[in-house]
């Protein structure tokens, strides 16, 4: 309901233009809802906002929040809104006013804190709980000073009756009218504490005590005092101020230590140190216990005298990577402790809060707590507590923790609780990080001499140093000779130099020309000159060279090389040189030479070389550290959707478990490209080194244009040519040349040499033959419709690399990837040969038996005989597809290979008779175990009892495990409740995942694989009482589902086509969905099958066929919510229609699924007569087709009637 008369709200020029809000009315209670549409129009595109206003209201309402927290609360919401935050005047109390003095100002007057003074009575209360008769006295003095006592009368009666409480007289003296005139001064500390009441200003007051400061440490003098003193303080306060000083005698510096010069000097510690005298060792500490005293010092104090060491030490600084690991260690340790002592508090409160539930309600009056919290402490718990509130209000929060902990305890468990699992959570997000952090510092923080010496030998190579030093050397020359000697007798380490020198010369940096010139040089010169000078240096002879500065800079920077080279290959020629003795030099370890491959039969020196030569290309820093940056897909060598976990390497890298991403890691930034399905799991899956890209939103760029236009022009691109496909490659390198980028091949994978022992090994169950009594088709028949299909196009073979395309073509099934049938293999089909590529160990006698007439080989040999296979082509090509690997390719050749759409994954998708009869046979038996689950689901929540999310999930999985030919899941069963529904691929972690909220929308995706077939059917469900709105956005998701299932169509239609009918309804609410509307599913094979499906992205143009099979699943995602989905399976039949225009022929549906819908659900008002009859007609077929299946289960059998009950 809205009220019919609204104030007018202030154009955005108006609200930005100045602050006359009197222009505008105050608003009154009556306004109230008329306020609220306010709020709601002028945040309609940021309903968080109101959202979060809603709820401060509701906070407000129940007292959770006092008014000055409301006040600020709201002025933060309505920041650069005065219109808005001074209409919230008409909620506030009598005596609250709000005033706007800028956008960004705001004034708030009121009258004196009502809490505050409540809070003080219950501290006195409560300090003085044994002694009736003090509080009773101040309760008297109260009531007589509301009578007109005199302010100094009640002063001193209050004075007197806390005598040694100067808390609560302190506390006492801001209730007192600011002009009144307190007693006169007794003692400094009330001196100093009228001072404060008075100046009422803690900067000013804190200026007042650093000003006395200096005079107590004698850094100023008493005139000098008492002449600034005097502006801080009144006249009264002034004198009284000058006897105080007069009187108070400073002390002494040190005056009640020992001078430490004193102390005996330790001789063999040098000047720096000195010995302890024993009377001082030992002192008593609480904290220390027995490992303390034997492990600490108490001997030695140190006391620097910046001498020299007897040793020649010289102090040096941290470099700036020991200062980044100072401060990794500092934070890694404040998290530490923070986490340590929260929880320690955390449990003995829960302790306390235990043992007060189990209290009478007069035990809970007369209890007190400890002020140890029954620990071992009486400092820690206030540390966390002031750590999480701050000071100020954390003091507060301890004084009501000890008044009343009854009330207080509750809240503040929950508010630690809070804390505590934020800064568990921020530590593991970090830890990445951190572990990155200490990566890349540790070495280089141990490395003292790397930045002095490329500093000293920048300056020492420049131009200037040069002709500095001969010129130099030629002035203290007595008699003409030459300046320097240089014995160059090696030409192989010439040799050298210049190989380096043209490898230097294949960076970007340098043009063709430039290149050209230098190499003119090189060719035409240099060779000629160090020619003519070996064989001067072979006759004894002399010849004279004249060049000009630049040439001598030349020679002796070649020299330098030469020298340092010869120094190597001497050192490394050394007989006594072994190999560790090498690797530590180098700093290299076992992940460094796996990755970099390196071969030592050639010799060391050649070795150091090659790493040169590495360096210059930048395929590796001075730490010998893979520096290019990394092309990280999901997929596998097959290119599959899910993979072994071997191949998890996006996942490993990441944190991100959706089966579609893409990442990509530089020096200087890691970012993850997915699509919609996943951004809420990403963005809460990656921690703070990722940057989520998502993919199909404007202004978010592909993988491919990141690579191309974020990474700095001239890149070198790793990625792993087994996991990348021939077309991206091709596609990304012609992007990349307009950039003058290039791909680079890298093997092994960076992630498997990072990922190292910890990384699974790829499995090896044997595979097994699926019998023609489920395939419908032997595979020698297959066999021979690829070889057609090759002859008619005259080719020599196909590469197969697609594991569901191999699994399909010979009829064999294995176990490699979870929930999906498959193995890892390779096959070559010629037009007289078949090659079966795996690992021996999965074939079995059996499999050996039935695979008549297919060669097994090495699944690794596949690339030698590829590459061997080039010989005899004869000119003829091999098919490959899309999804061929870069590899593949170049190991056959670019030139041998044809590129055509996958004719065995076409011929995959069209079922075959008994492949569809087992699709639905498969579908009811999987459907009886879903109904038992979902009446077994309902009753158990209705019943009280507490289920999470994986905790149901098993249980659907133990019935659908006592079907028939079940053989395992067909992907992790999406359980998912509440918000969790709103993760389109969720998947609920054991241990880690939320309880069954009966009053929350509950979204089931689950699936099977069955040896006749495979399941992929989600139902959304709700066990209490659905509100208005949830009921309109199943309702349209329920009707997109039935306009999909009832579609008729012409043959030839795509299924982007028909993805609007499923969204029709949706966009006239002005929602939709972020993924697609259906995919093909594989018999007793992958879930997700191409190549055909339904979606609003129009690049698949594969047309719909019969006897294919696809899913029907819209749906609904409100982030943070609630998730709404509702699939079948169906299979793409002929359809009888009375006419046959231009004798196309039509396609439509048979919905093989049999699970009812949630009626509780369903707005029946929104539905059409045709929707609500196919509604009827599928719950007639499910009730009809179920119910025999589950007879035996009564609570299956009334949940099942009552489901299906016609609306």
């Amino acid at each position: 309901m809205t009220s019919n008369t609204s104030p007018r709200l202030p154009s955005d020029a108006e609200e930005n233009t100045g602050f006359g809000i009197q222009d505008y009315r105050p608003l009154n209670v009556k306004d109230a809802l008329a306020y609220l549409d306010q709020v709601q129009a002028k945040f309609s595109h940021q309903p968080n906002i109101y959202n979060d206003f809603l709820q401060v209201m509701k906070e407000f309402k129940s007292q959770t929040i006092d008014t000055p927290g409301v006040i600020e609360r709201v002025s933060i919401l309505f920041k650069g809104h005065p219109n808005l935050i001074s209409g919230f005047n008409s909620f506030l109390p009598p005596g609250y006013r709000i005033e706007c003095l800028s956008n960004d100002m705001i004034k708030v007057t009121g009258p004196l804190e009502f809490n505050h003074a409540i809070h003080y009575i219950n501290k006195i209360k409560s300090r003085f709980l044994n002694d009736d008769d003090k509080y009773q006295q101040f309760l008297d003095i109260l009531s007589e000073y509301q009578k007109g006592e005199p302010t100094n009368k009640v002063y001193n009666q209050i004075q007197r009756l806390f005598d040694g409480q100067q808390d609560l007289l302190s506390e006492f003296k801001l209730f007192l009218p600011k002009s009144s005139s307190l007693p006169p001064v007794q003692n400094e500390a009330e001196f100093f504490d009228h001072v404060k009441h008075d100046i009422n200003n803690n900067s000013i007051y804190h200026d007042f005590l650093k000003l006395h400061n200096l005079y107590i440490q004698r850094v100023i003098d008493r005139h000098t005092l008492l002449e600034r003193a005097e502006s801080f303080l009144s006249n009264d306060q002034f004198q009284t101020y000058q006897a105080l000083v007069k009187s108070k005698k400073r002390r002494r510096r040190n005056s009640n230590k020992r001078n430490i010069g004193m102390i005996k000097q330790e001789p063999d510690c040098g000047p720096s140190y000195r010995m302890i005298p024993k009377t001082w060792r030992m002192q008593k500490c609480s904290g220390r216990d027995e490992l303390c005293y034997q492990v600490l010092n108490d001997e030695y104090v140190s006391h620097p005298t910046w001498a020299s060491e007897d040793g020649g030490f010289i102090a040096s600084k941290k470099n700036h990577h020991e200062e980044a690991l100072h401060i990794l260690e500092e934070e890694r340790y404040s998290y530490d402790l923070n986490i340590v002592t929260t929880l320690n508090t955390i449990s003995l409160l829960q302790v306390i809060s235990q043992s007060i539930d189990t209290m009478s309600q007069d035990e809970k009056k007369e209890y007190k707590l400890p002020l140890d919290l029954g620990g071992h402490s009486k400092t820690i718990h206030k540390a966390v507590i002031r750590k999480v509130y701050g000071k100020e209000k954390g003091n507060e929060m301890m004084d009501m923790l000890y008044s009343n902990p009854i009330q207080t305890i509750p809240t503040l468990l929950k508010r630690l609780t809070q804390k505590y699992e934020e800064w568990v959570k921020i530590q593991r997000d970090k830890a990445n990080s951190w572990h990155d952090i200490e990566h890349r510092n540790y070495r280089r923080s141990l490395d003292y001499q790397s930045a002095p010496f490329k500093l000293n030998d920048r300056k020492h190579i420049s131009q200037k140093a040069l002709t500095t030093e001969i010129e130099a050397i030629q002035f203290d020359q007595e008699e003409e000779a030459a300046q320097f000697l240089f014995d160059l007798g090696q030409p192989s380490i010439i040799e050298d130099i210049v190989h380096l020198l043209y490898h230097y010369l294949k960076r970007p940096e340098f043009s063709n020309s430039m290149t050209g010139q230098v190499q003119e040089f090189i060719n035409g010169f240099l060779y000629a000159f160090f020619d003519l000078l070996l064989k001067t240096v072979d006759t004894n002879a002399k010849s004279i060279f004249i060049g000009n500065t630049a040439f001598y800079c030349f020679f002796r920077l070649f020299q330098m090389a030469y020298d340092r080279l010869e120094v190597l290959k001497e050192f490394m020629a050394d007989e006594e040189t072994s190999f560790q003795t090498l690797v530590d030099n180098l700093n290299l370890t076992g992940k460094s030479l796996a990755i970099l491959q390196i071969d030592f039969a050639s010799g060391y020196y050649h070795v150091l070389l090659q790493l040169i030569e590495r360096f210059i290309n930048e395929d590796i820093d001075q730490h010998i550290n893979y520096s290019y940056p990394s092309l990280i897909p999901s997929e596998d060598a097959h290119q599959s959707e899910y993979g072994a976990d071997a191949d998890q390497r996006r996942h490993w890298i990441s944190g991100f478990t959706g089966s579609a991403g893409f990442a990509i890691v530089s020096k200087h930034e890691a970012a993850l490209f997915t699509d919609g399905r996943y951004f809420l799991q990403a963005s809460e899956q990656l921690d703070a080194n990722w940057t989520l890209m998502k993919q199909g939103l404007p202004g978010v760029p592909t993988w491919q244009e990141y690579v191309v236009n974020r990474l700095p022009s001239g890149s070198r691109i790793g990625l792993d040519a087994t996991l990348t496909t021939a077309n991206d490659a091709r596609d990304l390198q012609t992007q990349l040349g307009n950039v003058n980028s290039t791909l680079v091949p890298v093997s092994p994978n960076p992630v498997d040499v990072a990922w190292a022992e910890a990384r699974p090994a790829y499995p090896l169950d044997p595979v097994f033959v699926h019998p023609v009594s489920f395939a419908g088709e032997a595979f020698q028949s297959k066999l021979d419709k690829v070889r057609k299909h090759l002859h008619d196009h005259h080719a020599h073979g196909v590469m197969v690399s697609a594991l569901d395309e191999i699994a399909w073509l010979l009829n064999l099934r294995g176990s490699d990837v979870d929930c999906n049938p498959v193995f890892y293999a390779y096959v070559l089909v010629t037009v007289d040969q078949t090659v079966l590529y795996i690992q021996q160990e999965k074939v079995t006698d059996e499999v050996k038996a039935y695979l008549e007439g297919v060669e097994i080989r090495p699944y690794h040999g596949v690339f030698e005989d590829l590459r061997a296979l080039q010989a005899g082509l004869n000119g003829k090509k091999v098919f490959v597809d899309g999804s061929t690997s870069m590899a593949i390719v170049e190991a056959m050749g670019a030139g041998n290979v044809m590129e055509e759409r996958s004719f065995i994954n076409d011929a995959k998708a069209i079922k075959n008779e008994r492949e569809l009869t087992g699709m639905r046979e498969c579908h009811l038996r999987d459907g009886a175990a879903l109904v038992q689950y979902f009446a077994w689901l309902e009753q158990q929540l209705q019943s009280g009892q507490i289920l999470d999310e994986v905790q149901a999930a098993d249980h659907l999985e133990s019935l659908r495990a006592a079907q028939a030919d079940y053989i395992g899941l067909s992907f992790p069963t999406i359980s998912s409740t509440g918000a969790n529904g709103a993760i389109i691929h969720y998947e609920p972690e054991r241990g880690n995942c939320k309880v069954i909220d009966p009053h929350q929308i509950y979204l089931c995706d689950s699936g099977a694989q069955y040896r006749d077939g495979t399941t992929d059917v989600t139902r959304t469900y709700h066990f209490g009482t659905p509100s208005a709105y949830e009921k309109t956005c199943f309702t349209a998701v329920l009707q997109g589902h039935i306009a999909l299932d009832r579609a008729v169509f012409p043959i030839g239609t795509t299924g982007y086509l028909l993805d609007p009918f499923a969204r029709a309804h949706l966009w006239e609410l002005g929602l939709d969905y972020r993924h697609g509307t259906g995919h093909g599913v594989g018999s007793f094979l992958n879930v997700h099958e191409g190549p055909h499906g339904i979606s609003n992205r129009p690049h698949n143009n594969t047309p719909l066929a019969a006897c294919m099979t696809v899913t029907d699943e819209p749906g609904y995602y409100e982030d943070g919510k609630f998730g709404i989905r509702i699939e079948n399976i169906l299979l793409i039949r002929k359809a009888d229609t009375p006419n046959n225009f231009g004798d196309r022929g039509y396609l439509g549906f048979e919905h093989v699924t049999m699970v009812p819908i949630g009626l509780n659900l369903i707005d029946v008002d929104a539905l059409s007569p045709k929707e609500k009859q196919w509604i009827n007609s599928y719950h007639d077929e499910c009730r009809n087709k179920l119910g025999p299946l589950v007879a035996s289960d009564a609570v299956a059998v009334a949940w099942l009637e009552r489901e299906t009950t016609h609306i």
